[in-house]
């Protein structure tokens, strides 16, 4: 199954592309590409380049991530020259959208369930308070 987020941080990493890594988010990337994704961050933040993959490595002296890197990331499966880079960022452009509507989405019913239950439990008080009212007279 195609994984785009290791198939992005793939292509950065073997090319090393400015403009390319300059449409990147950390919100685009999860788990261990999050990680890998912001290594290179601040590798990038520290010396205004991109990593080699062998600075990288060297770097961060990481066991997990180098065999994360080498297994998983610059795997021979994980490469499709045929997919443009402007492709793989609209992707993730449009799965971080989705995943911040979900959530946004999710929070609004979650607030209005709760205001909707303080509503009818203030007016289900404000009908007591008419009916007692009326009954009294």
């Amino acid at each position: 199954m195609l994984d785009l987020q290791k198939l992005t941080l793939g292509r950065l990493l073997e090319s090393r592309d400015n403009d390319f890594y300059s449409k990147l988010m950390s919100e685009y990337f999860s788990g261990m590409n999050l990680v890998l994704y912001d290594k290179i961050k601040s590798f990038y933040k520290a010396n205004l380049r991109l990593p080699s993959i062998d600075e990288l490595l060297v770097v961060h002296k990481d066991v997990s991530l180098q065999d994360y890197i080498e297994t998983q990331i610059l795997n021979d499966t994980n490469k499709y020259e045929t997919i443009a880079n402007a492709f793989l960022v609209a992707q993730l452009q449009d799965h971080y959208v989705r995943e911040e509507s979900i959530r946004f989405l999710d929070k609004f019913m979650d607030d209005f369930e709760n205001r909707s239950e303080e509503h009818t439990s203030e007016l289900q008080s404000h009908l007591n308070l008419v009916c007692r009212l009326l009954l009294e007279k």
